[in-house]
């Protein structure tokens, strides 16, 4: 990147600060008069210079032609002008003057609005280009960056550059300007006050950049330590699980307060140093007005200077201090916004960056059509030692071939080195001929899929993170001129403004057309036989019953959810299992939901009438007293409250029985405990609303055979059914819905599609029942062809940050699946699915190649380190290497039998 800001801020906004200074230029006129015009008013109508008496007139506003008289010999009038009395041209005066302020106002708001335009459409250049970059960095060195540090300098160091920008050049010209334009008209009023102005500004602008120096190493320092510090915070995040498991919390604490005190004290000396040499500014200026004062008195007095000059004088210095100011301001931004860029780009301006032409978006996509050949390759990684050495291989397209390495480590280099996520030191990668590291990745992106046992993912869902692999750039569209909107026009041209992607990020991006999948039901059904291969079929379909189902689904699942409810009921019969689920009925208690659900008897769309908000929702409470609940729903939380209190007396707080009763901690049992002593000692009349709240809140989460404490009899459970009949009238003459009431035949968006099929709950107490249930209802999904409307609510789960919201094994079945999803030509796996069982990762990898050799098109190239070495006797040849050397290749039987260290290593 360019070293100089001032240049780079010439060369990308060249156009924009030209313009601006030409903006400069014709507003400077006009500033001269507004300085002009305050003497002309207190000379002439206010002191009354020019009228004599009062019938005398005076011209206004007569325009002479510039150098006419110089030229013609008489001057030329453009226009005679008006003729006006004292009072009139007074009045004639100030309008003129307040029109000059309200131009040199708007000179302002114009200049500063394009200053800030060109700033910011700089800075997003500079973010671009460094965020560019960082794509382009090899992967092994974006392995060693802190990624905190990296997202701080592109999104905060450089923030501050976009202010100077806009003033890079318009600022110094602005200021410089009404200087200039104020010194000008200080020597036409009186010589010796722009020459003692002069002086004084000398003075300034030779000692106030002196004093400045050090403010520059301040500022330095204190944007490395805050850097340094964003870094360690990012380490602390991540390492969070470390710091807990060896108790040094304390030690993360006490480093922090010390970075704390570096920046601190930085900063401090910066203010002080700041304020000490705006004093001296300030009061190098306040002095001169002192002599103004003195000097220009004493003109005036002896009669050598009018007072309608020393106020115009004045008037002038006082607007003089600004520019004056702002100029030494700008020069130390400058040099202040120097430093800090150069300090940002340092590590953007590497030497060892991918060349800009392997990842144009202007370069076709291809195909593979040969394959892999090694040629004398080594590499060394620094403080380990030789990985590999004079490695030399060929891997064709079709075959499938399995890396064996003793250290296995030296499988993973190799495979690296394919994809290019490591360069070697010596030696040559040819990928169909030519050199894999010129290779576009247009074509080594889209033609190989690689897996790991990493199981880091992109955010979003499952579905954004299976198609973000096809979406290389977006799928040419057929536009009709004139369709672009006013907005998307006008974020077009400051793409092309600021140097970024012309590429809109809300087209469509999926390259359907590269994996044959022209319609979104062929797409659907690519990512089902992508998921079924790589074993994730089951998960996604799981985590699909435990969700809400999709909008465009709804309707389908709706239209049967009662002939779905009867045959999962019939099943459950059928299998003895009928017992495993206490299905829902208007009229009955359901003993395996709480009693504030029993209440409800749905879901709540309020979020005031969650089960866990009943006991303060006011509708709820008047009519639990008028139904005579309330009172024996306090008397059963008491007793709840009571039973807690003595189980847990006597136990300590590391007791295993806390994790049992949900939502009980020691803090909470000791406060139970605090509620159950006053109650008893003033009685259920005389207690607290707080306390009263309590156990109702208990008695609300109450289950019975989740608890077992025996306290709900058939009077309380006739009394909540009375409730729950009273709530559903009320509610459903709301104009809002407020709760979606269950029926047998009508669907319920807001519960899950499991949940939905239920229409009950599952017997808290069988060990095993919930999966032999949800097994039961995906039987009834696939019978009535719904097994697709799970599988779309699964995509749209969540994964979260890195993919967190998924098992590590999921996450790594989720790695393999997008690389299986781009048909690559070659596929790459580096033990991938590592996490998983090694019956499991057998049946998997079996699947993948027998998928690759039905594959309709062309048979892809696998290369693979298993996991279990005794996998290798699944591929067609073996690669196998010792101490980074390749010493035999061939089939896994001949070697097998031939090679007594390979059969070792596979059979151990």
């Amino acid at each position: 990147m360019e070293k100089s800001l001032l240049r780079y801020t010439w060369v990308h906004s060249r156009a924009l600060q030209i313009w601006i200074f030409a903006v400069i230029v014709a507003s400077m006129p006009l500033y001269y008069y507004s300085l002009e015009l305050p003497k002309q008013i207190i000379n002439g109508p206010i002191q009354g210079q020019g009228f004599q008496s009062a019938a005398d007139t005076q011209t206004f506003l007569r325009i002479v032609l510039p150098f006419s008289e110089s030229l013609t010999g008489s001057p030329v009038v453009v226009f005679e002008g008006f003729e006006m009395t004292r009072m009139t041209l007074l009045y004639a005066l100030c309008f003129v003057y307040t029109a000059l302020l309200v131009l040199n106002g708007w000179f302002k708001l114009y200049i500063n609005t394009y200053k800030g335009k060109s700033g910011e459409r700089v800075l997003r250049r500079m973010r671009y280009e460094m965020f560019d970059r960082v794509l382009r960095f090899p992967v092994w060195r974006a392995r060693q960056v802190k990624a905190s540090e990296v997202a701080g300098i592109i999104k905060d160091e450089v923030d501050p550059l976009s202010e100077f920008i806009g003033d890079a050049f318009s600022a110094p010209l602005f200021l410089a300007g009404q200087a200039l334009t104020a010194l000008v008209f200080l020597f036409a009023q009186n010589t010796l006050f722009g020459i003692l102005t002069v002086a004084v500004i000398g003075l300034q602008v030779w000692i106030i950049p002196r004093l400045r120096r050090r403010l520059l190493e301040l500022g330095k320092q204190r944007q490395l330590t805050a850097r340094a510090m964003a870094g360690r915070i990012g380490e602390v995040v991540q390492g969070i699980d470390d710091i807990h498991l060896n108790d040094t919390s304390n030690l993360a604490r006490a480093e922090m307060s010390g970075r704390l005190s570096n920046i601190f004290f930085i900063r401090l000396e910066l203010f002080k140093r700041k304020f000490s040499v705006k004093f001296l500014n300030n009061l190098l200026m306040q002095i001169l007005s002192v002599i103004y004062y003195i000097v220009g008195g004493y003109f005036v007095i002896s009669g050598r200077l009018d007072i309608g000059a020393l106020v115009a004088s004045i008037s002038a210095y006082k607007d003089l201090p600004t520019p004056v100011k702002g100029l030494i301001d700008w020069d130390q931004q400058r040099l202040m916004a120097q430093q800090r860029y150069a300090n940002a780009i340092e590590d953007f301006s590497r030497d060892d960056l991918l060349p800009a032409k392997v990842q144009d978006p202007a370069v076709p996509a291809g195909r593979i059509a040969g394959g892999f050949e090694l040629r004398n390759v080594a590499f060394h990684e620094e403080g380990v030692s030789t990985r590999l050495e004079n490695v030399t291989a060929r891997l064709a397209l079709g075959e499938t071939v399995a890396i064996v390495a003793e250290p296995p480590q030296s499988a993973t280099v190799f495979l690296e080195l394919c994809v290019r996520l490591l360069s070697p030191v010596s030696g040559q990668i040819l990928l169909d001929g030519s050199e894999l590291k010129n290779t576009p990745e247009a074509v080594t992106g889209r033609s190989i899929g690689y897996a790991d046992s990493g199981v880091v993912l992109p955010g979003g869902t499952i579905e954004d993170c299976l198609l973000e692999v096809l979406k290389n750039r977006p799928v040419p569209a057929q536009r009709v001129p004139g369709e672009r909107t006013a907005r998307e026009t006008a974020w077009l041209i400051e793409a092309r403004a600021s140097g970024n992607s012309e590429f809109d990020v809300n087209d469509d991006w999926i390259d359907r057309a590269r994996i044959g999948t022209p319609t979104d039901a062929a797409l659907l059904e690519h990512i089902q036989h992508v998921a079924r291969t790589a074993g994730l079929q089951g998960d996604i379909l799981e985590i699909g019953l435990n969700s809400r189902i999709r909008a465009e689904d709804v309707e389908r699942i709706a239209a049967v959810i009662g002939r779905a409810r009867t045959l999962l009921r019939d099943k459950l019969d059928a299998a003895g299992l009928a017992g495993l689920v206490e299905q829902f009925h208007v009229a009955r208690y359901n003993s395996q939901a709480s009693v504030a659900e029993n209440i409800l008897f749905g879901m709540p769309v309020d979020p005031t009438f969650a089960p866990q908000a009943l006991p303060g929702n006011a509708m709820v409470r008047d009519l639990l007293r008028e139904e005579g609940l309330q009172e024996p729903l306090v008397s059963l939380g008491l007793e709840i409250a009571r039973t807690f209190t003595d189980m847990f007396a006597d136990l300590s707080s590391a007791s295993p029985l806390f994790d049992q009763a949900a939502g009980m901690t020691p803090e909470r049992i000791a406060m139970l405990a605090q509620v159950v002593t006053r109650v008893d000692t003033s009685g259920l009349a005389g207690a607290g609303k707080a306390d009263l709240d309590e156990l109702m809140a208990l008695s609300m989460a109450y289950v019975e055979p989740s608890y077992r404490f025996g306290l709900l009899d058939e009077a309380l459970k006739a009394k909540v059914l009375s409730a729950r009949g009273r709530l559903h009238d009320e509610l459903s003459r709301s104009a809002e819905p407020k709760v979606v009431f269950n029926d047998y035949d009508t669907y319920n968006p807001s519960l899950t599609i499991a949940d939905n099929i239920l229409f009950g709950r599952i017997e808290t107490n069988l060990v095993g029942g919930r999966t032999r249930i949800i097994a039961a209802v995906t039987e009834v999904l696939a019978e009535l062809g719904l097994s697709d409307a799970a599988f779309r609510a699964g995509l749209a789960f969540d994964v979260g940050t890195g993919g967190r919201a998924l098992s590590e094994a999921q996450r790594q079945k989720l790695r393999l699946a997008r690389a299986l999803m781009k048909k690559p030509d070659f596929l790459v796996l580096n033990r991938a699915c590592a996490a998983l069982p090694p019956r499991e990762q057998r049946v998997i990898l079996e699947a993948v190649l027998a998928d690759a050799r039905e594959r309709a098109d062309s048979r892809p190239g696998i290369i693979c380190a298993p996991a279990d070495r005794g996998d290798v006797m699944l591929f067609d040849r073996v690669v196998f290497l010792q101490h980074g050397r390749v010493v035999e290749e061939g089939s896994p039987k001949v070697l097998l039998e031939t090679r007594r260290e390979f059969a070792k290593l596979v059979e151990g």
